[in-house]
């Protein structure tokens, strides 16, 4: 579905990946996984089209998307949750959501997208005129979702869904990441709960200094003595 060739790309003088090759296939949840500053926040954004890319090729559905518009990648069909939730907060639910559907045209088809995401995150219909500012942390990754979601994507890229959440709220997110899947997203998720991310992947890598160190089933990954004692705590 989405496949990184040799992909390389800098900001400014810092190099930030360097010859990352990877494949996410239609259907699974591939984990990307590794320390601050490996390099998995700027994959997803190369794939997105913030950060140009220098060499190498990114392909989605069979077609190259690299360094295209990012407009152009959400029409796609390629969404992103990103870290920190980046939500609006002087802008209340409902307004994040249309912000979200810049790309629906017809009202009708934008009223029926985010009457669904009401139903599946009924705390934001509870809360759909209040101040997004307002929400708590929880609250506020689920909009963050919600608005990656209004654009119908087949590939959703989740960048730390879980940093800075209680407990709870973390298993709440990484439900809702499975649910996700199982009605057919296409999940590249970057979480820095390798233990979490890797028991609801299907395959994963771990990036080091920009580079793919590791690559496998997340059962692999899982038993792994290195990557269970450098990101495990094992």
């Amino acid at each position: 579905m989405l496949v990184l060739s040799h992909v390389t790309a800098s900001y400014g003088d810092v190099r930030a990946l360097n010859d990352v090759s990877l494949e996410v296939k239609k259907g699974e949840i591939f984990a990307l996984l590794g320390a601050n500053g490996a390099g998995k926040s700027s994959t997803l954004r190369s794939i997105v089209g913030l950060l140009k890319i220098s060499q190498g090729a990114i392909e989605f559905l069979g077609q190259r998307i690299e360094n295209r518009n990012p407009v152009d990648i959400v029409r796609r069909g390629i969404s992103m949750v990103f870290e920190g939730r980046r939500i609006f907060p002087e802008l209340t639910v409902r307004e994040n959501l249309v912000a979200g559907a810049y790309l629906i045209k017809d009202a009708k088809v934008r009223q029926e997208r985010m009457a669904e995401l009401f139903e599946r995150f009924p705390r934001l219909a509870e809360r759909q005129s209040q101040l997004a500012g307002s929400l708590s942390g929880g609250e506020q990754q689920m909009l963050a979702i919600a608005r990656a979601l209004i654009s119908k994507p087949s590939l959703l890229l989740m960048d730390e869904p879980s940093m800075g959440l209680a407990p709870k709220v973390v298993d709440e997110v990484f439900r809702i990441i499975v649910e996700l899947n199982a009605a057919g997203t296409t999940i590249l998720l970057v979480e820095q709960n390798a233990q979490r991310a890797l028991e609801i992947a299907t395959r994963a890598a771990v990036l080091e200094t920009g580079h793919v160190a590791l690559a496998g089933s997340a059962a692999e990954l899982l038993n792994n003595e290195k990557v269970r004692a450098a990101y495990l705590g094992m």
